[in-house]
């Protein structure tokens, strides 16, 4: 049961994977940029968006593997960290994209994310 609800969120956070990865080739195209930023804050930051994404959920989504495989984290605990980390991508998604600074939504969904990986890592050594 652990797995199956590991996987559907597996399977949501690579459909969001997916948006950002989109936002990024649309930008490339909209400011005709085939590599890099080209100066473009707008390149920039879905750039950004997409490198924070790719850093730290597969990480995370190990870790996670590890600790239902430890049977250290129950069914909510799953849940919990799972939809956290969902809505923290989104957080942070919606913040870079208003605003290259500081922005709350930017920093909520980079605590979270900064949470998470602590709890989960606790959770393991347990």
């Amino acid at each position: 049961m652990k797995m199956e609800i590991f996987f559907r969120y597996c399977g949501v956070l690579g459909l969001l994977y997916a948006i950002v990865t989109l936002n990024v080739i649309r930008n490339r195209w909209k400011h005709r940029v085939g590599l890099g930023h080209g100066k473009v804050s707008d390149m920039n930051k879905a750039i950004r968006i997409h490198g924070n994404f790719s850093e730290y959920i597969p990480f995370i989504l190990l870790l996670t593997y590890f600790a239902i495989e430890k049977e250290a984290i129950n069914i909510i605990g799953i849940h919990f960290l799972l939809t956290a980390l969902i809505i923290s991508r989104i957080s942070h998604f919606i913040g870079l994209t208003k605003s290259a600074g500081t922005s709350f939504y930017r920093f909520f969904g980079t605590s979270i994310i900064l949470l998470s990986l602590i709890g989960i890592s606790i959770t393991l050594l347990r």
